[in-house]
């Protein structure tokens, strides 16, 4: 898989279109499905001589005496075949990441794509062979760690009770994000598909929660509500992940209304979405000035309206002004380049005659 598909170079302009021919991104799909026990049949389980290969389940116990200073514990197995198996998946999340990057003809791919499970139970009613689409699939890779905090990734343990296990994990969740984020570029469906499949909402409580670091106060936890919400800084291993969760918000936001109220109705989260974005720093009030911010994305322009709306649904007076400014700078910028655009029509009609 990375031999063919494993970098932007071998996925973009006729290579990418090549494997797109090919099946590419079905193949990969595939794959991932068929790993992932989030994206199969819930009956796979329950029968004995299942032999397929798939991820290694995580399980969540609680370690403590049952009232108080109770702690979540995760345990797996970590065996050769788990290494290779969670090698694999990053692998095929790396090439779809990169196969829906600049081709919208593998990201329509994505959207259109179903994978039927067939049980093995005969007469079985209780999953009836289930279809999941593309971003259902990607859906799952999310799913996966939900509410597992980032330490607690990055914690677990091999076989040998070493460290490498936590760090292949985190990859594998980066990769997913990744595919995510570059799916729902400018794709309607797979953005609604995603939002639905609860992206969103799991997306939303991995940058609000998913960190236990100390406030800013020094003393512990990770509540939002004690401490002032922030990307991770270079020193955090899961900083590139939380960035492409930023972005795919973003970018789900711009195609998909429904994700976009629930971005704006979180007034902390769209200005973490604006650092994200390169603009304001995260609850700033000072007004930006024309150099600060770049060309403002669709889908946080989405978002910046939809917690303005909010907020004066609650009876305020609407976005700080800090917010608002980038909102003007962008009517601004949009009106500049329509007078532009006209005087150039009004030089080319007298040009004709």
């Amino acid at each position: 898989v990375q031999r063919h598909m494993g970098s932007l170079a071998l996925c973009r302009g006729s290579r990418g279109d090549a494997l797109y021919e090919a099946g590419a991104v079905d193949a990969a799909l595939d794959v991932l499905a068929g790993l992932n026990r989030d994206a199969d049949c819930r009956c796979i389980a329950s029968v004995a001589n299942d032999a397929a290969v798939r991820l290694p389940v995580i399980s969540r116990t609680i370690e403590g005496n049952g009232e108080t200073d109770n702690t979540v514990a995760y345990r797996s197995t970590w065996s050769e075949l788990d290494q290779a198996t969670v090698a694999l998946a990053s692998a095929c999340l790396g090439a779809v990441r990169d196969l829906a990057c600049g081709n919208a003809s593998n990201r329509a791919a994505i959207s259109e794509y179903m994978y039927t499970t067939t049980c093995p139970i005969d007469n079985c009613n209780t999953c009836c062979n289930q279809s999941q689409s593309g971003s259902q699939i990607l859906a799952s890779y999310v799913h996966r760690y939900h509410e597992m905090k980032w330490e607690n990734i990055l914690s677990l343990l091999d076989a040998v009770s070493s460290s490498t296990r936590g760090r292949k994990e985190l990859r594998l969740f980066t990769d997913a994000t990744g595919a995510i984020r570059n799916a729902s570029h400018s794709t309607p469906k797979t953005c609604a598909d995603l939002h639905a499949a609860s992206v969103t909402e799991m997306f939303i409580w991995r940058l609000k929660h998913g960190s236990m670091d100390e406030c800013e106060d020094g003393s512990g936890g990770g509540d939002v509500s004690s401490r002032k919400l922030r990307l991770p800084d270079a020193r955090r291993p899961w900083r590139e992940a939380s960035f492409r969760i930023a972005g795919s918000l973003i970018n789900i936001s711009e195609k998909c209304p429904n994700s976009a109220r629930r971005c704006g109705s979180d007034l902390d989260l769209v200005h973490l979405l604006v650092e994200a974005w390169g603009g304001a720093g995260s609850n700033s009030s000072k007004k930006q000035t024309p150099a600060s911010t770049p060309l403002l994305h669709l889908g946080l322009a989405a978002i910046l309206h939809a917690a303005d709306d909010h907020l004066r649904s609650i009876g305020q007076e609407g976005l700080d002004p800090g917010l608002r400014a980038i909102l003007d700078k962008e009517e601004a910028r949009k009106r500049f380049a329509q007078k532009k655009e006209a005087e150039r029509q009004e030089r080319m009609s007298r040009g004709v005659k």
